[in-house]
Parts: structure tokens; sequence; C-alpha cells
């Protein structure tokens, strides 16, 4: 029989393994180490809480677990390695562990893994220990090529000694929301919800301020004025109750406040749930303005869930723009999402749909019988021989577009779709010369060569000014 191979993974000590609140690299490790458990001997290490014990075996995987202070964090790991003397130590996410085990332990295989980039950059290490680290250890695995090009942009280390392993997904966890177990799961949450008949937004992940949430909560006022059935789920926990990420959390409170009925904070969600909520959501969100990978768009999209996310990081090694998602700007996150997020336009990327959104301005013209509206009503009044009464101060801003425009630019729309040009996109029809109300009056009033021309009423009392316009038609094409 073949002996087995040791491997040893040193797991950071922020998060314990396994755990509800884990993060992804604690998740990673647990999957792949039962995974593979049949052909090598684990050793996990990591941090301990208050219910778990010190030392734990689950089939070929051992648990050692520390009380997690610093100082001696990695000491107590590194006299634990040297009984178990691994063939392989895997160090996850930390590249200070490298140095100081490499010191203990010359002549074992260090492998390092990174995730992110945060512990690669001040104020966690220097440059000069970073390239230390990386010289000792025998590999370097990450998960994006973004990754890799940073590491050898900062320390020039050797490409051959990095890696790149993209993350996966356990498709027996994260199925497709079109199957029919799955469908009856979907139908049950949005009744219990009480959105069975609204358009859903998920964001799924941490709450800190790198991951751009704030940036869809400043876009929904606009999202819910276009379609005023969505609502956004905001499924994140900010894992640490530091000053900087509570603080942040009652700032998307506040910002949520305005709009209750279509913002809903839910309760922690368990990582052996949350393909529900992705299989709950007509689109996913991913907003950040920086991610090495983005574990979550690989989840929303293996439940069938189309993905919107910044064009930042690794995230464009996931999405290919056009065909398997969206890509923002990381720079105009809120603009891009507002022009992006539409029911038309998941539609058209779900379903291949040839259709597109038009938005005009205050349309005028021939054939527009309704008094209530600014124009046909000033019009109206001065063939009635009667000074027209502007409902406001005057000074409100609108933009008017031309109905014999509007026809020419929908028919042009129309040709476009017919040819493949634009399916899928938004589009705002207007001139961009947004006028005040008074002077739209003045303007009409001094083509119908009113008596009025020079005084009318508002609601206020003031009087209009004497200025003269000229009312023309202009064109845009």
């Amino acid at each position: 029989m073949r002996q087995k191979g040791k491997v040893a993974i040193i797991t950071p000590g922020a998060f314990p393994i396994p755990g509800v609140k884990s993060s992804s690299v604690e998740r990673v490790v647990l999957k792949v180490t039962e995974l593979l458990q049949e052909e090598i001997d684990f050793y996990i290490l990591g941090k301990k809480t208050i219910k778990q014990p010190f030392y734990e075996k689950k089939g070929s995987i051992t648990f050692h677990r520390y009380h997690f202070q610093y100082k001696t964090y990695i000491q107590q790991i590194i006299k634990q390695l040297q009984e178990i003397k691994p063939d392989i130590i895997q160090i996850e996410n930390r590249p200070r562990f490298v140095k100081m085990v490499r010191l203990a332990m010359p002549k074992v295989k260090i492998i390092l893994v990174m995730q992110s980039t945060r512990f690669m950059s001040r104020p966690h290490i220097g440059t000069m220990e970073l390239k230390a680290c990386f010289e000792a250890s025998d590999a370097i695995v990450v998960n994006s090529h973004f990754l890799k090009e940073y590491i050898l942009k900062e320390t020039l280390c050797s490409a051959s000694k990095i890696e790149v392993n993209h993350l996966g997904v356990d498709v027996e966890q994260f199925q497709s929301k079109w199957q029919g177990e799955q469908k009856a799961t979907v139908v049950r949450l949005k009744r219990e919800w009480q959105v069975t008949d609204k358009k859903i937004l998920l964001y799924m992940g941490r709450l800190i301020e790198i991951k751009g949430v704030h940036h869809i909560l400043e876009a929904m006022p606009e999202l819910i004025k276009n379609d005023p059935s969505i609502v956004l789920f905001i499924a994140g926990i900010t894992l640490t109750t530091t000053p900087e990420y509570t603080a942040y959390e009652r700032r998307l409170q506040k910002l949520a406040e305005k709009m209750k009925e279509h913002v809903i904070f839910t309760p922690f969600v368990p990582h052996e749930q949350i393909q529900h909520w992705y299989q709950l959501a007509d689109l996913l969100v991913v907003p950040s303005e920086a991610e090495p990978f983005g574990l979550v768009n690989v989840e929303a999209m293996a439940t069938g869930t189309p993905v919107i996310a910044t064009n930042s990081g690794g995230i464009p090694e996931i999405i290919d723009h056009g065909k398997t998602g969206i890509l923002i700007n990381p720079d105009q996150v809120r603009e891009e999402l507002i022009s992006q997020i539409s029911i038309t336009n998941m539609y058209f990327h779900s379903y291949q749909l040839p259709v597109c959104i038009i938005r005009c301005g205050n349309l005028f013209g021939e054939g527009d019988l309704n008094f209530s509206r600014i124009i046909p009503y000033t019009i109206q009044s001065v063939l009635q021989n009667k000074a027209p009464e502007i409902r406001s101060d005057g000074t409100t801003v609108r933009d008017f577009f031309y109905i014999g425009d509007a026809v020419e630019a929908h028919l042009l729309a129309a040709e476009k779709l017919e040819s493949g040009q634009l399916a899928g996109e938004a589009f705002n029809f207007g001139y961009e010369k947004p006028q005040t109300i008074m002077k739209v009056v003045e303007r009409i009033l001094n083509i119908m060569n009113s008596i009025y021309s020079r005084s009318f009423k508002i609601r206020q009392g003031m009087k209009a000014n004497n200025s003269i316009f000229l009312l023309k038609k202009q064109r845009s094409y």
C-alpha cells in the first residue's frame, strides 16, 4: 500500500476552521482537503474558538487549533510542525509566516498561497521583507493572473515560481435555479420575503468600503425611478467590529433610510445557504473597487444568475463582457449601474432578446391634447385670451423634446435593433439643452404675439422678466 503524503496547511488565524463566519480562505482550504483526503493526510493549523477543541480528527484531516495572539500564534504552529514533520507546508495569505517557518525548518517545501493584495502591502509588510518571504518559498500559488502580475511588478519575483489557480465552486451546492427542485425553492423564498412580483438585485459579501456597496445604494433612487419594482437585497457581514467597519455599515443604513421598501438588509446568511440567495436574484451586483478574483461571480453564474461587476482586478478573467456578464468602469460605478441595470438589459443578456430601453425628455408637439402639460396649456390659455398661470416659481428646469424628433429617434433605434447593433443598451433621447419653465412659457407667448408676453401669473405672484425669446424647433441627428 502506497504511503500517503503529509501536507500541513497554516491558516491566517483571523477566522476559525471550520466556522460559520469563516472567510473564503478557510472555506477553500476545507473543501480542497475534503476532496483530496483519500490521497493525502492533511494537518490544518488555525484559530481556536471557545466551542472548538484544540485537537480534532475527521477522516484524514487533523485539526490543531490555537488561541490567536499575533506574537505567539505562528510560534505555537511551528512547534507543532516540527512534531508532524510534513512533506509540504502550505501557508495561506500571510507571507510573513514563510520566513519564520523557513528559519525553523530550512529543508521543508513551502508553498505560499495568496488570495489578495492586502497582506502584500503596508501597513502589513514592506517591499523588502515581502521579497525575502517570496524568496524563502518554493512556490507561490495565486487565484488570478492579476495577482501574479501584481507580485511580478512589486517584487520582481521569478514568473516561473508563480502558478495561477482560479477558484471554483461546488456544483452540487450551487445548482442552476432553472432546475425543477430549485425553481420551487425560489418560488418559496420570494413568497416568504414578499417579493414575488419584484425584480431583485443582490449584493453578496463583506460590508467594507472597498467592496463598493455604497455605489449601489447611491444608484438606487434613479433605478427605482426607472423601474419601481426593483428591490435590493444586501446579504453581507462586516466580519469585524472595528470602528472603521461599523461606521461604514451605519453609512449604508443611512443611505437606505429613504428607500426602506426597496432595500433589505438580510440577517447573516451561512455559506451553506447562500446558493438560495443567488437563485432568488435576477442580477448579482459586484461593485468592488479592487477584487483579486471575486468568488461570488462564479457562485452566481453557477446558479444561472446574471452578473454585473466592475472591470477591476481579476474579475475580467471570470466575466467575458457581453457574453458571460457585464463589466463596468470602477471609476464610474454609480453612473454605469444606472445605465446598465434594467430589466431590458437582463432580458437581452440572459435570453438574447433584441431589446433596448429608451427614455425621452418632456415631449411636445402636434396632437398633444393633455392641457395639464405646460406647453399645450400655455397655447390654450392664449387662444382663450387668458394669462397662463405657472404652477411653480418658474425656475424648474426641463429638457423638452419635439415629438417628430422622438419618432425619428425611435425608428432609428428599431433599425439598429434589427441589425443587431445596439441590443441590450439604454438610451436617453433629448437635446441636452434644459430650460426653465418660465423661459419656455415666455417663448411661446412671444411667438404667438400674446398681449401677456410681458406679464403672466405664477403661483407665488412673482412676475416674469421681460426677456424676449424665439421658440425654435431644434433638431439633433
